[in-house]
């Protein structure tokens, strides 16, 4: 009888991972496997946590680039799956709000240690994810985090990336790749001179928000038209929002209020997602509303609301007015998986 360990699958997924990220260390390959199996169904006291974790060889590297390098030091062990549970165990509840988790890894002397590294910086810049994971960093940093329930995304900074689903019914591409081509069309009529910084603060915020939100539908109109009839009911704010707006401001002034007016915006983003219902924007980065349900002209006396399995079908009804009446419309399910159509 021959038994299949997924185990030994995934030792053999993240060997490959290693040899390509230029990590020859099988102690490091065993602590990535611990990592993944824990990241997937993380929990504390009953409540799920999804924490930001970065393993890597020298955690001076990560100061000097981030643009804070503030640290917390916490413990120190051996390079063990063990260790990584209590790493995790110790570090996950505090890695929320800007903080995540650093795991420095000595694989000479077969220690860790591990504590938090505050990664917020200028909302306008690009993520110190991006930041960490720049191939010319002479060194080597292993990001994980949880996509969703039993999916965990591995990246290194010499470009390999692979995405981990602990679930047979789940087969999830990289998230980046459909929110980036979101992003693309959501700031595509944002003035030149701010149109860059409104990509990175949208790319980075949506990444935090959607790796967080249960199930959520976002659509883009073209700035100036008018919004499809089938999107017409629901929550229409009397003046749109503009990110763009608070942008310009913050990088003009760039002091504490404007910061905070900034941010007082993105909220109200990350809480018009968590509602029920299409979130709308537009390709100048306003958000014009939020709890839309949709309403096929095919059958106009029934109204489709986002439950459950319908969201996939109003997807399918919303990519279907791209590019004539919406430019794009992106798609995350409960179970993780991202889905973007764009013009």
């Amino acid at each position: 009888m021959t038994t299949v360990s997924f185990k030994e699958y995934l030792q053999g997924v993240i060997h490959n991972f290693c040899t390509a990220e230029n990590i020859p260390c099988a102690l490091t390959n065993d602590a990535i496997v611990q990592l993944i199996s824990s990241l997937a169904t993380y929990k504390e006291e009953g409540h799920s946590l999804t924490p930001d974790v970065f393993l890597c060889e020298n955690i001076e590297i990560m100061r000097q680039v981030s643009a804070s390098g503030k640290i917390l030091p916490i413990a120190s062990g051996t390079l063990d799956a063990s260790s990584i549970k209590l790493a995790l165990k110790r570090c996950a509840p505090l890695a929320i709000g800007g903080w995540a988790i650093y795991i420095e890894r000595n694989s000479t002397d077969k220690k860790i240690s591990y504590g938090l590294i505050w990664t917020n910086q200028n909302p306008l810049s690009v993520s110190t994810t991006d930041v960490f994971l720049d191939p010319e960093l002479d060194t080597s940093i292993v990001y994980a985090t949880q996509l969703s329930e039993n999916v965990v995304l591995i990246g290194g900074n010499h470009g390999n990336t692979k995405i981990v689903s602990l679930s047979p019914e789940k087969d999830i591409t990289n998230p980046d790749i459909p929110i980036g081509n979101l992003i693309d069309v959501a700031a595509s009529d944002v003035v030149d001179d701010i149109a860059d910084e409104v990509a990175a603060l949208l790319k980075r915020e949506l990444q935090r928000i959607l790796k967080t939100n249960h199930g959520t539908l976002i659509a883009i109109v073209k700035h100036g038209n008018k919004v499809p009839k089938e999107i017409s009911k629901g929550i229409f704010l009397r003046e749109p929002l503009s990110i763009v707006d608070k942008a310009q401001e913050f990088k003009k002034i760039h002091d504490i209020d404007s910061h905070n007016i900034l941010q007082s915006q993105i909220l109200l983003l990350d809480g018009m997602l968590s509602c029920d219902g299409i979130t709308l924007l537009d390709t100048a980065g306003n958000i014009i509303a939020y709890g839309i349900f949709y309403k096929s002209t095919n059958d106009q006396d029934k109204e489709e609301q986002i439950y459950g399995g319908a969201r996939k079908r109003t997807y399918l009804g919303l990519s279907e007015l791209v590019p004539n009446q919406l430019k794009a419309v992106l798609m995350k399910s409960q179970d993780g998986s991202i889905e973007c159509k764009v013009e």
